[in-house]
């Protein structure tokens, strides 16, 4: 049997499926694409900024950070404007920021979620209406017999095959995903937090210099 032929023996409960399906791989290669892009060397961007404030002095580290166009930028330029904070309130204000910018990469999770959720439900709908469609069918046409029932919910249970088949997709998309995120999370919390204790002591650094010259 094709997959159109399995597609309109599932009944009008198959639209939707095809609908959830389709938005399950939109995601899924949106999603791929977006983690991609957004990939960070955490250590090499943090020496760069490091060298940026020693050479070229804060407002052009900033600008650098502002010019990355990833998370790990905007976080590491809130550490460099909060600057002036004690140790404490700065590692909380850029742990702040790194969830707050990491936001966007949720896209589409819970859109995952919900398909997981309601897929097998949309399928099991499609079956009782199948059923409900074959054993009607058999009551106007008089046919009786195990051949004609077999064959009435053998094509029902086609959109329980298809609502388990899309939901078990989503469900690995959505924990692969959500693992993903959350890892991203907490690398990107752990590199602001260290970029926090680098500008605190560089700072203090600079401070020290501007006493000893302003004593001499």
């Amino acid at each position: 049997m094709r997959l159109y032929d399995l597609f309109v023996a599932g009944g009008i409960c198959m639209i939707p499926l095809a609908a959830c399906s389709v938005a399950v791989v939109a995601i899924i290669i949106w999603r791929c694409i977006a983690n991609a892009r957004v990939a960070m060397d955490a250590d090499s961007f943090l020496r760069e900024v490091e060298e940026e404030i020693r050479l070229q002095g804060w407002e052009v580290a900033l600008a650098v950070c502002r010019r990355t166009p990833k998370p790990i930028g905007s976080v590491f330029a809130t550490a460099i404007i909060l600057r002036e904070r004690d140790s404490a309130a700065l590692v909380e204000s850029v742990q702040d920021s790194a969830v707050k910018h990491s936001q966007p990469l949720e896209w589409g999770l819970n859109t995952l979620g919900t398909i997981a959720t309601i897929a097998p439900f949309i399928g099991l709908l499609g079956t009782v209406l199948g059923v409900l469609r074959a054993f009607w069918n058999i009551g106007l046409q008089g046919k009786t017999g195990a051949a004609v029932v077999a064959s009435g919910v053998a094509e029902a249970l086609i959109t329980t095959v298809a609502g388990l088949s899309i939901a078990i997709v989503a469900v690995l998309a959505y924990n692969a995903l959500l693992g993903w995120y959350s890892r991203y999370v907490e690398n990107l919390q752990l590199a602001g937090a260290e970029m926090a204790r680098c500008v605190k002591s560089l700072l203090l650094r600079s401070q020290g210099e501007a006493r000893r010259e302003a004593v001499l």
